[in-house]
């Protein structure tokens, strides 16, 4: 395990690795350099991180970046000179073990706690609302009922978001199992609580999230289910809500999933694109296996489970995104057990390489990177290739990918041409995105990064001022006769939208149609790829759309 002796506690790294699904021995663990594959990417070191960071998150509205690390600490990023100084201490909202941070549209701060203690498990959110001084006044939004702990395989609470209309912020529970084997400690499985996405109001205070399922569903808690350990969410340019995925120590693929309300992804039943094989009354591991293997992957929590609860009646359960290749795509065949890479056999998978523990997601919603980038998704490796379950696939990972998102209009799913696009950080665990720069910490170096992209500036296009993208809905896309588009939220008040092209070139309006519906006239227009400059009361945005 790489431990630094003044940043790195033993107990904090475990419980980390544990949060992304990740064991690893003493010796396992080199250093790196990040290194762009593509001529058009440059990387500046910035100062070391802050001790133990695990969030990374830009303001809405400011622009400006914040950090969060184990304790509960709150930093801000001077990117001017690549330091960071204290801004909210742990003191101020109470909590620790923090491994989740929002800030909202209305610049509200969301700290997400996962504490452990006495065997017991807790989920906390503290809300830290703006006092007009350039404090917070910090409450208690949410908290979960004491759970039972499994021992050692604990997701808890982690990643956060507040919904689009600013009405809800979005938490994952991780699983407290492997695979809903019975914990050693206590023979439970999956919880109520654990393996799915709340969804809290944020208009709430002191909230008590009871560990029962009927309460959690009535009262409308639950906003996705099958969840095993969604550890980052973001939302694309269209508004659609992404999340990244690490799966259990068996070699099931990583997933990207398209989040949607009543939706459930399958865990414990379906991983990856897999069938839990401990459902079934011949599983005798691992010679009934080919995705376990002995030495590598084959652990005592994989066993022949008679009494592995069935799938309810009527379930339906949804994939994740599919991988169409070149990178991240190298998988185990269920059918031979031999490693082999996707895109080379022309095939997918859904959706990136077997415990590469996926993080940091990301999008362009504010179309401010330069081509071939506008627009486009990005998530990281945190896994490296010299960590044991990792290390057969032969896939560098640490890493920055890439994410080409298509959606099939006829059956509602997404694909993905993923592409690794920079090498060799150490332990990335975030990364946000001002104008054309990505800023990535390292959690296992302690480095911060600056990724400097080409600009959409730079061609003509105007700069935005704003985190708006997900907030302005833009319909159809893409379009023939005409485009419109309505603002997602109601306190964003459309000014004006005007249609451009890749150079900046103002070709067109739209108008109010009615109920806030913008539309235009683009009939005459040839077929290619266009911009909308859309001015609001907070800011300016743009969106592409596609004729």
């Amino acid at each position: 395990m790489n431990l630094k002796p003044n940043t790195h506690s033993f107990l904090v790294q475990i419980w980390l690795l544990c949060l992304l699904g990740l064991w690893l021995s003493p010796s396992e663990a080199i250093s790196q350099q990040p290194t762009p594959l593509r001529n058009d990417i440059t990387v500046t070191q910035l100062n070391n991180s802050p001790a133990n960071p695990v969030r990374m998150v830009k303001h809405p509205v400011t622009g400006e970046i914040y950090i969060l690390n184990e304790s509960g600490g709150i930093y801000l990023l001077n990117t001017a000179t690549g330091s960071y100084v204290p801004k909210i201490s742990p003191n101020r909202h109470g909590l620790s073990q923090t491994y989740g941070l929002e800030i909202g549209m209305s610049g509200n701060f969301y700290v997400v706690a996962a504490e452990q203690s006495g065997g017991f498990n807790t989920g906390k959110i503290a809300k830290g609302v703006p006092d007009g001084t350039g404090g917070y006044t910090w409450s208690i939004l949410a908290e979960t009922e004491p759970y039972r702990s499994s021992g050692n395989r604990d997701h808890q609470f982690n990643a956060i978001i507040e919904s689009l209309d600013g009405k809800y912020v979005y938490v994952n529970s991780g699983s407290r199992t492997d695979h809903a084997e019975e914990a050693n400690n206590d023979g439970l499985r999956e919880m109520p609580i654990t393996s799915c996405i709340l969804k809290i109001p944020t208009d709430t205070v002191d909230l008590i999230l009871q560990n029962d399922e009927s309460f959690l569903e009535s009262n409308g808690f639950i906003y996705a289910d099958g969840i095993r350990n969604t550890f980052d969410m973001a939302y694309a340019p269209d508004g659609h809500l992404f999340g990244v995925e690490n799966c259990d120590t068996r070699d099931n693929e990583e997933e990207l999933n398209w989040l949607r309300e009543g939706k459930h992804y399958g865990f414990p039943w379906r991983i990856g694109t897999q069938m839990n094989p401990q459902q079934y009354p011949n599983f005798n591991p691992p010679g009934s296996d080919n995705l376990l293997v002995q030495g590598i992957n084959m652990e005592s929590t994989f066993y022949n489970d008679p009494t592995f609860p069935s799938i309810p009646a009527g379930l339906t359960f949804v994939d994740p995104v599919l991988n169409m290749g070149p990178d991240a795509d190298v998988f185990r065949d269920s059918v031979d057990g031999v490693i082999k890479d996707a895109s080379d056999l022309g095939r997918s998978i859904g959706t990136f390489t077997p415990h590469s523990s996926p993080v940091a997601l990301v999008f362009d919603t504010d179309n401010q990177l330069g081509a071939p980038y506008t627009g486009l998704g990005f998530a990281m490796s945190y896994n490296g290739s010299f960590r044991r379950k990792y290390t057969p696939f032969g896939d560098p990972g640490e890493d920055l990918l890439m994410l080409e998102l298509t959606l099939d209009p006829a059956d509602s799913t997404y694909s993905a041409q993923i592409t690794r696009i920079v090498e060799g950080f150490e332990g990335p665990i975030d990364n946000v995105l001002v104008g054309n720069d990505m800023y990535v910490i390292d959690y296992d170096g302690g480095n911060m990064w600056k990724l400097t992209f080409p600009s959409n500036g730079a061609q003509g296009l105007p700069s935005t001022t704003s985190a708006l993208g997900p907030m302005i809905k833009v319909f159809p896309n893409p379009a023939t006769d005409q485009i419109s588009l309505e603002a997602r939220m109601d306190n964003v008040l459309i000014n004006s939208a005007l249609i451009l092209n890749g150079q900046g070139q103002e070709l067109g309006y739209l108008i109010n149609s009615g109920n806030e519906i913008y539309t235009g006239d683009i009939e005459q227009l040839p077929v290619g790829v266009y911009y909308i400059q859309v001015k609001t009361n907070r800011g300016t945005v743009l969106k592409k759309f596609v004729k």
